[in-house]
């Protein structure tokens, strides 16, 4: 096995209602799928994980009956050792009532580059014996698990893998040696580029005062060439155009210059050269109370360069706990899209309450208690070409203020062995 495989275990015992759990992770990161559970029939729970290279043990499920346990491992192998794995859709489970070749409907996919397991396991020792064409077994040797202590059971996964969008995966039908019940689990799973976010900066840092005209910022140390840094100038003065003063040997692109009361917003972004000639730096024109917040994203491949995958957008919001920026869809699935929050006071920011997919980019907020102070928030969510959501976060106080989004897109320079292009010309007229 390789450092970024995909792992998926089923766990089935004949007893219903049973709650199982990976009591030997084997030193991986599990998730648990969910469950289906059905009086009868018994218990199939799914697990898996994005291999990290090394088995600090053989992994282990509690399953919580003795009568007849079934294990099965699958793993697959991504395109590229650059790409990971995320859910495609939620999962789906089922069951079926006795018949010999029970038959599921499956999916439509969402992403590019994706692998659907389909499980039927029979709470009796049956062999399986065809599946629907284009579908094929999961197993190196035959084409089933089958446990047979007490009254038997058996497990069999069948996969099917797509390379496009909207892909229509059909219904999967599995024929098995006798007419008995079962139950079913659906998954499905796509590969997704390691874009990162590697670090953060600003001036001044959280809690902090700053006037500064120009201000400085010093960026993360060790970054490398093709790092893609988006900076952001906020100001606790409306209607101020904040500009580059010292480019720090960068060639930056900006967006433009926002305000709403007693608040003006502007972002900056470049492709790292590999060196600074001097830390960056803004201009306000206003020494009132100034902050520069610096995010920097590594791509996949440190070849990879970036282009805007959807421009700037601004919003105001008014007075209230809870604002929320519109989601985004971008056009392409080797993306980050940053969200911002901006209000000119010295308020908090609960990133406990950060809309589910998106993270935190840097500091929980960034405040600056200058004069009147100003605070500011960050989130992002990678490797997306669906829809992002809306995003929303909680303040305290409550504040009326401006926000920002944005997506960037990671554009392959060299194709690798066996990778999968996936940003395609189209798209190419949008890149800086």
């Amino acid at each position: 096995m390789a450092s970024g495989d995909l792992v998926v275990v089923h766990a089935m015992a004949p007893a219903s209602g049973l709650t199982m759990s990976m009591s030997t992770t084997g030193g991986q990161s599990w998730t648990n799928a969910g469950n289906s559970s059905v009086a009868g029939i018994g218990t199939i729970t799914a697990f898996w994980c994005v291999f990290n290279g090394t088995w600090s043990a053989n992994p282990a499920v509690t399953i919580g009956g003795s009568t007849c346990n079934n294990l099965t491992m699958q793993v697959f192998r991504p395109t590229s050792q650059q790409f990971t794995w995320v859910l495609d859709q939620t999962s789906v489970f089922t069951s079926y009532s006795a018949q010999v070749t029970p038959s599921q409907a499956t999916f439509t996919t969402a992403g590019i580059s994706t692998v659907c397991l389909m499980t039927y396991a029979s709470h009796a020792a049956n062999t399986w014996s065809s599946i629907t064409a284009g579908w094929t077994y999961a197993y190196s040797s035959g084409n089933q698990n089958r446990c047979t202590s007490g009254s038997g059971e058996s497990i069999s996964t069948g996969y099917k893998t797509a390379t496009a969008h909207g892909t229509a995966l059909g219904s999967y039908a599995n024929t098995q040696s006798a007419s008995t019940s079962g139950l079913v689990t659906k998954l499905i799973f796509r590969e997704v580029p390691s874009i990162t976010l590697f670090g953060s900066a600003s001036t001044p840092a959280d809690n902090g005062t700053n006037t500064t005209d120009p201000t400085v910022v010093t960026p993360p140390a060790s970054m490398i060439a093709n790092d893609l840094v988006i900076m952001v100038a906020s100001a606790r003065v409306a209607s101020l155009t904040p500009a580059i003063s010292a480019t720090g040997g960068q060639s930056w692109q900006s967006g433009n210059a926002r305000t709403t009361t007693n608040l003006s917003l502007r972002m900056f972004w470049c492709q790292f050269n590999g060196t600074w000639s001097v830390n960056p730096s803004v201009s306000f024109g206003s020494s009132t109370c100034n902050t520069v917040v610096m995010h920097v994203f590594r791509p996949t491949v440190q070849i990879d360069g970036w282009f805007v995958d959807i421009a700037e957008t601004f919003a105001t919001f008014v007075s209230q706990a809870t604002p929320s920026i519109t989601g985004v869809t971008p056009a392409n699935q080797q993306t980050v899209t940053l969200a911002l929050w901006a209000v000119p006071d010295a308020g908090t920011w609960n990133n406990a309450t950060l809309t589910t997919g998106w993270a935190i980019a840097g500091s929980a907020q960034y405040r600056n208690t200058s004069g009147s102070a100003l605070s500011s928030a960050y989130a992002y969510i990678l490797d997306t070409d669906l829809a992002t959501g809306n995003v929303s976060m909680t303040q305290s106080p409550n504040s009326a203020g401006g926000s920002l989004i944005m997506s960037f897109a990671e554009e392959a320079r060299a194709f690798l062995p066996g990778a999968l292009v996936l940003n395609e010309a189209p798209h190419r007229a949008a890149r800086w």
